[in-house]
């Protein structure tokens, strides 16, 4: 059956940002996030992404992070978790804990929904992390539509 989703991804609210995720509903500031997935990711060292093709390479660069000796990617760049495509912020809507098990997320302000954008701040995930935006083309490219 065909679930009601809690998100989707817009058009971002932030300038040159690309698309980000928006809630369907409105959440209060402290609500528990449990739909967002931090855990759909998978370590993929420098060396095996040295020998990952072109356009394999393309994606990898839109949507994973560095980290220390390698990348953190997609399990499934064809499947990718809404997660994926939160943006960065100085001042994100979206806190996350990565030290529980499973990894845990809040909503930091009241969320208006298809209004405020969900973000996080990149600079607390891990250290050294780098991500680029996701742009409309991107993504219209990764849907198959252009």
């Amino acid at each position: 059956m065909i679930k009601v989703p809690f998100t989707v991804i817009m058009t971002s609210n932030i300038p040159d940002a690309g698309v980000g995720v928006f809630s369907t509903k409105d959440i209060k500031k402290g609500t528990n996030l449990d739909y967002l997935d931090y855990n759909d990711g998978e370590f993929v060292s420098d060396e095996e992404i040295s020998n990952v093709d072109e356009e394999l390479a393309f994606w990898i660069e839109r949507y994973a992070f560095k980290v220390e000796g390698g990348w953190e990617c997609p399990k499934d760049i064809n499947r990718m978790h809404v997660s994926w495509y939160m943006n960065d912020s100085d001042i994100p809507t979206v806190g996350y804990n990565t030290e529980d098990t499973p990894d845990t997320a809040w909503a930091l302000c009241d969320i208006i929904a298809y209004e405020t954008e969900l973000t996080i701040s990149y600079k607390l995930l891990e250290p050294g992390r780098s991500h680029v935006f996701v742009s409309p083309q991107d993504l219209l490219i990764y849907l198959g539509g252009a």
